[in-house]
C-alpha cells in the first residue's frame, strides 16, 4: 500500500516520529492542538484496538467534542468476531500471511517488534457502537460503511456524525 494523500486540510498524528506526523503525540489524552479547534472529520484507521477500553472511551469522548457539529469520526479497525471465526474452523483465512485473519486482528502485527503495535481491546459492530453511543454520539447518526483500507472481510468500517 501506498501513502495516503491527505491534502492540506488533514493533520496526521502518531506517536511515532519516524512517520514524520503533522503532529507527535501520544493518545489519549488528544493534544492541545487537536483539541483546540473543532475538526470536520477525525479518522482513525486501524487505531481503536491499541487502546485498551479506558483508553478507548477516553478518545472516542475526546474525538465526539473535538468534531464540529457535523462533523465525522471515521473508524476502521479488524472485527474480533471474523478473527474468533477462522480461530474456529468456521471461516477459512483470506491471505497466506500467518496470523494475518485470525491472530493480528486480535494481537496486532508482531512482524515490526514494536509495542505500538499491540491491540489492547478487540471490537466488532455492534461493541464500538455501544461505546459511540455512551461516549455522546446519537444512534440514527452510526452507520456501517465500506471498508477502505486493509482487508474488507476481515475488517469493519463506521462513520458516526455528531
Amino acid at each position: 500500500s501506498g501513502e495516503m494523500n491527505y491534502g492540506s486540510d488533514w493533520a496526521r498524528l502518531d506517536a511515532n516520529p519516524v512517520y514524520t506526523p503533522d503532529i507527535v503525540a501520544t493518545i489519549p489524552p488528544l493534544p492541545y492542538v487537536v483539541k483546540s479547534r473543532q475538526w470536520e472529520a477525525i479518522e482513525l484507521i486501524h487505531g481503536i484496538e491499541h487502546f485498551y477500553l479506558w483508553e478507548a472511551r477516553q478518545l472516542l469522548r475526546e474525538c465526539h467534542q473535538a468534531l464540529e457539529l457535523g462533523g465525522w469520526l471515521i473508524l476502521e479497525q479488524p472485527n474480533i468476531l471474523f478473527a474468533a471465526q477462522v480461530l474456529a474452523g468456521l471461516a477459512a483465512p483470506l491471505t497466506d500471511v500467518e496470523g494475518q485473519s485470525d491472530m493480528w486482528p486480535l494481537y496486532g502485527d508482531p512482524t515490526h517488534c514494536d509495542p505500538l503495535y499491540i491491540h489492547r481491546w478487540g471490537w466488532t459492530p455492534a461493541t464500538l457502537v455501544d461505546e459511540l453511543i455512551a461516549t455522546g454520539f446519537h444512534p440514527g447518526n452510526i452507520a456501517r460503511a465500506e471498508v477502505r483500507h486493509h482487508l474488507r472481510e476481515r475488517d469493519f468500517r463506521l462513520e458516526a456524525q455528531r
